[in-house]
């Protein structure tokens, strides 16, 4: 004989079905199908007869070396928190190590591990945590954030797919690299005025040629750039040339370099926000136990001076901190063989 189950206890079980189906555990595993470097890095290129060529490795950005990452050395962690979150609200959720052999810089394989914070159909931001563990020692990130000088890397923030009480992989495609002094992602951005000397400063002045440059992990075999999320036509190279930019330079750059890796792409990209300032100027010239003036329209910049004789080329000088309340730049004796006088402002 059946029982009948009255309309109103239909109700009750659907909604405590529907509770225990949204409590299941939640339980990921993550992978990196493509590599992660620990270098190479292109060298962003200048004229070496015409100033002192400087890079990212000689500006302490970018380690160098050839080596995949590999073993029990580097330590690998996956991090996440609910749809929404900040990376810097993440959480630890697993870890692994990477692979030997022919198989080095891919992630080692490792068990699912539960999300606890996250049920059935919701989603969670995600990222990839790497640093040398200096043979042990350095067992957590909050050492690694705590100690400049460990090696560590991070891909960007990624969101999952709706997760399931089955478990799911979450797949790194873009490529990180790792290196001393910053947790972030690659590639690196740096402004330059010269070609020469670079900085990771995004202010420039109004009417400056200014440079913007990309080192990257090597290889890469493309580089597009893009303006305010609009691409670039023909813009391919790792220098990207702004001539006597004007106030609609303004804006984010970003670059994308891209390169196979298998039956993969990956992409590494980031970006670099630029803000054009009027043009500084030169006021109050005079003479007195050297050539005299004050710089009005910067504050609390390093200009560097510089000379020429027929405004073609140009003499380094001396460099020196202006304030607004202490802008005067003083030109000691010997005065030099030059005509025309200008200063460049610097990070």
């Amino acid at each position: 004989m059946k029982t009948k189950i009255p309309l109103q206890w239909l109700g009750v079980l659907s909604l405590v079905l529907l509770r225990a189906s949204m409590c299941a555990q939640t339980s990921v595993t993550f992978a990196n199908f493509g590599t992660g470097w620990a270098a190479p890095w292109y060298s962003l290129q200048g004229s070496a007869t015409t100033c002192a060529l400087r890079d990212f490795v000689a500006l302490g950005y970018a380690p160098t070396g050839n080596a995949m990452l590999s073993g029990t050395g580097f330590t690998a962690e996956l991090w996440a928190g609910p749809e929404g979150s900040t990376e810097a609200s993440f959480q630890r959720v697993s870890g692994t190590t990477f692979r030997t052999g022919t198989s080095a810089g891919l992630l080692a394989v490792q068990p699912a591990a539960p999300v606890p914070f996250a049920a059935p159909a919701q989603r969670i931001q995600y990222q990839l945590r790497v640093w040398e563990n200096q043979f042990g020692t350095i067992t957590s990130w909050g050492q690694v954030m705590a100690n400049p000088t460990v090696m560590r890397g991070a891909t960007p923030s990624y969101l999952s797919p709706p997760l399931t009480a089955v478990p799911i992989t979450l797949e790194f495609s873009e490529s990180f690299v790792v290196f001393p002094y910053m947790a972030t992602r690659a590639p690196l951005l740096a402004v330059s005025w010269d070609r020469c000397e670079w900085y990771t400063s995004g202010t420039v002045h109004l009417g400056e040629d200014v440079h913007l440059g990309v080192a990257y992990p090597n290889p890469v075999t493309n580089v597009q750039w893009s303006f305010n999320g609009v691409l670039l036509p023909n813009e391919t190279n790792h220098i990207l040339s702004l001539s006597q930019v004007q106030v609609d330079h303004t804006g984010t750059y970003t670059a994308v370099a891209s390169t196979p890796l298998g039956s993969r792409l990956a992409r590494m990209t980031n970006s670099m926000l630029i803000t054009v300032l009027p043009a500084p100027r030169l006021t109050q010239l005079r003479l007195n136990s050297g050539l005299v003036f004050n710089v009005e329209g910067t504050t609390n910049r390093w200009i560097r001076t510089e000379r020429s004789t027929d405004l073609r080329s140009w003499s380094l000088g001396p460099t020196q901190f202006v304030r607004s309340f202490q802008n005067t730049v003083t030109i000691p004796p010997p005065l030099p063989q030059a005509q025309f006088h200008r200063i460049r402002t610097l990070p």
